[in-house]
């Protein structure tokens, strides 16, 4: 049998203190970091990776221990996570526009809390909606679990 790591079955000879991952695309993937991970330290990185939910081959494009190889191939799945996500009208992807957004909205937040005296203990989620279709948002308290939960239309 043929690995996906190693198609030609020849051994692969990795530094334990200093090697690379590139990740396959997956609905996770938000930024190039997700794809593309530098694991110069120990071996105990790659075990904190795997005992996280990564289960190799499935979710590893490769293993590599050029950081220039490494990096070559994660652009290029990074292109085409981009162009799909693009052609699928599907926009996750972390942007300086929607850091931007964020770090104001927060800043605001930040305001609303003390003059009201209200703070959220915890935030699961963020949802950064892309500012060129604009959308009317609501809120609501779930009365049951104290949850907030956020509304808007989709696309």
């Amino acid at each position: 049998m043929q690995s996906i790591l190693n198609p030609k079955n020849t051994a692969m000879k990795i530094n334990p203190k200093g090697f690379y991952l590139v990740f396959r695309p997956d609905e996770y993937i938000e930024s190039f970091e997700d794809v593309f991970t530098d694991v110069k330290s120990n071996l105990n990185d790659i075990k904190d990776i795997f005992e996280n939910g990564v289960y190799a081959p499935e979710d590893i494009y490769g293993l590599y221990s050029s950081k220039s190889e490494a990096l070559e191939d994660a652009k290029v799945l990074w292109d085409k996570i981009l162009k799909t996500n693009k052609m699928n009208g599907f926009d996750n992807m972390i942007t300086p526009d929607k850091k931007e957004r964020f770090a104001r909205f927060l800043n605001e937040l930040i305001q609303i809390s003390n003059k009201y005296q209200l703070a959220i203990p915890f935030v699961e989620e963020v949802v950064v909606l892309n500012s060129k279709y604009p959308k009317t948002i609501e809120y609501e308290i779930d009365e049951e679990t104290g949850e907030l939960m956020a509304f808007w239309d989709p696309d």
